[in-house]
């Protein structure tokens, strides 16, 4: 191989090698979410984070007299945004109804939202992308 050929296919080689790296870091909602079951859960915000690449959300919940601790995730913070969620749609203390696919670990309380309710009855959806 030329020196020439080298200078040119090795910028090739590494830009692919970037491509594919980053290709196979994205994954499926329905690898993580049962798509085909919905669970609703109230609870109380106590995170919640509209940030890159998800946004992330942890509620108590009680459920026979015990807490549960709740982590959701939603949608990538572009589509959500244009969806109406903004950093102050939910404050932190504030009772909330969250329902959408349930995570498929079922020791893990975890859930893809799909549809928020706040107290005062205002609701924010999202589409799920499989």
């Amino acid at each position: 191989m030329t020196m020439q050929m080298k200078r040119l296919y090795l910028p090739l080689l590494a830009l692919l090698v970037a491509c594919g790296a980053t290709l196979s870091a994205h994954h499926s909602v329905a690898t993580f979410f049962d798509l085909d079951k919905t669970v609703e859960v109230t609870g109380v915000v106590k995170e919640y984070r509209l940030v890159n690449p998800h946004m992330r959300m942890v509620i108590e919940a009680t459920k026979d007299g015990k807490p549960e601790t709740w982590t959701l995730t939603g949608g990538v913070t572009g589509d959500l945004r244009a969806a109406g969620w903004l950093p102050e749609s939910v404050a932190i203390g504030e009772t909330v109804t969250v329902s959408g696919p349930p995570a498929r670990n079922a020791a893990f309380k975890g859930m893809y939202v799909r549809r928020l309710v706040k107290a005062d009855g205002k609701v924010l959806e999202q589409r799920v992308r499989d």
